[in-house]
């Protein structure tokens, strides 16, 4: 089986709810047909809430909102840097096959002071043998 892991820190905002616009980040770009089991979020540091949007683009100009389908949001919390607790892990599962050269666009909604790290853990057999 073929895994890997794919990390991107996003710090900046996008206000405007869509990947169309705005600061968006691309996580990763399928070499292949992929195979994305899930999203694993943390926090780097001292953030404030927001929100964390993810969408899938089919490999066109994100300007594009017919080149771009949402996936999934989910809320982060407020966090603090410490050195005697863990922050908050944050998990996004999805299990889907993602065409060759699409790519996977995440946004937050407020600026952050430390980051998010987003990371896609991808592979390209899960599913052949797993689900089928």
């Amino acid at each position: 089986m073929h895994s890997s892991l794919r990390s991107q820190t996003l710090l900046a905002a996008n206000t405007d709810e869509t990947a169309n616009t705005g600061t968006v980040y691309e996580i990763f770009t399928a070499r292949r047909e992929e195979f994305l089991y899930k999203l694993i979020i943390q926090s780097l540091g001292t953030n404030n809430a927001t929100v964390l949007r993810a969408w899938l683009n089919n490999g066109s100009p994100r300007e594009l909102s017919d080149n771009n389908s949402f996936l999934a949001d989910i809320t982060l919390a407020g966090a603090t840097a410490s050195q005697t607790s863990a922050q908050a892990e944050y998990e996004i599962n999805l299990g889907l096959w993602i065409p060759e050269k699409s790519q996977l666009l995440c946004a937050i909604g407020t600026a952050a002071s430390d980051g998010w790290q987003v990371t896609a853990v991808v592979g390209d057999d899960y599913a052949a043998r797993y689900l089928l």
